[in-house]
């Protein structure tokens, strides 16, 4: 920890229970629960699915604002093991997306065969993805996980204070505003992993001003997190062409059916027309114009 952030965590501030390192990460952790228990209330519906998916983000991201007080070894093996879960559900993920924008394109396009052959056969596929996720989940080991990791946040020595807290998330968030605003204005928008990259680090900071607005009652944190809600939705439909039509020519690699073959191409047509409007968008609101947005706390 280098001496200007030590400086800042002697600074004495008084807190209260919503704003202790404690109670931070315990919060995202009972979510993630709770949205684990909405996934098999809703049978492993696409809202449920992307409510845990979101959960799991959000518990990563907390933990990887706070890693600097744990131990790099133990945050590490923490991170790997949410991103495990995350990584399961993300083709159902794609495969859920894929679906809707279909039926959209169908709705625009008078689509007469939406439903046969394209939309089963996404289906289908989904549903051998779901069955596995699901046997895992009802073996009880995501929720071991949690409670393994609840277990070690409250009992790892941390390098804070409770009243130290608060001056800690405040040059924390202050500095991956910073990093974020960097990232941004260097960004090559032809680069597909850049926008990847620019797009996760979006996630992240939204996560952590959403909950410094409502904690903090921060209304130019909320703000922030606005503009890089749109921010990140241009970058995910720019950024998600290219795998989801791999994934639809994968899934259409041994189709003989000339109906399939042809529908794939109209989807991943679509897809590239929301890639395509998306790019206009971010270009015509600038990446200059987002990095005065995105001020530093």
């Amino acid at each position: 920890m280098n001496k200007k952030l030590a400086h800042k965590l002697k600074q004495k501030k008084k807190t209260d229970s919503l704003t202790t390192l404690d109670s931070f990460m315990t919060e995202a952790v009972h979510n993630t629960l709770t949205a684990q228990t909405k996934y098999f209330m809703l049978d492993g519906s696409a809202e449920g699915v992307h409510d845990l998916r979101i959960a799991l983000r959000k518990l990563r991201a907390y933990l990887s604002f706070a890693a600097l007080l744990y131990s790099v070894e133990s945050q590490e093996y923490w991170k790997n093991i949410l991103q495990s879960w995350s990584v399961r559900t993300a083709e159902i993920r794609e495969l859920d997306v894929l679906q809707d924008e279909w039926s959209k394109a169908g709705s625009l396009l008078n689509i007469d065969s939406l439903q046969d052959p394209l939309n089963g056969y996404l289906l289908k596929h989904r549903n051998n993805l779901l069955a596995l996720f699901s046997e895992s989940l009802q073996t009880g080991k995501l929720t071991e996980d949690l409670q393994a990791f609840l277990f070690w946040i409250l009992n790892e020595k941390t390098q804070v204070k409770e009243d130290s807290w608060q001056s800690y998330t405040d040059w924390r968030l202050k500095k991956w505003l910073k990093n974020l605003r960097q990232q941004l204005k260097n960004i090559d928008i032809m680069d597909n992993e850049a926008i990847h990259r620019l797009r996760i680090k979006c996630k992240k900071n939204r996560y952590i001003l959403e909950w410094y607005s409502r904690t903090r009652k921060d209304q130019k944190a909320a703000r922030i997190a606005t503009v890089l809600k749109q921010l990140q939705d241009y970058l995910g439909d720019i950024h998600d062409l290219e795998p989801e039509v791999e994934l639809l020519n994968k899934l259409g690699g041994n189709a003989q059916e000339s109906e399939l073959l042809k529908e794939i191409a109209l989807l991943s047509g679509w897809q590239a027309k929301r890639a395509y409007d998306a790019f206009q968008a971010f270009s015509a609101q600038g990446k200059d114009s987002y990095c005065t947005l995105v001020l530093e706390k």
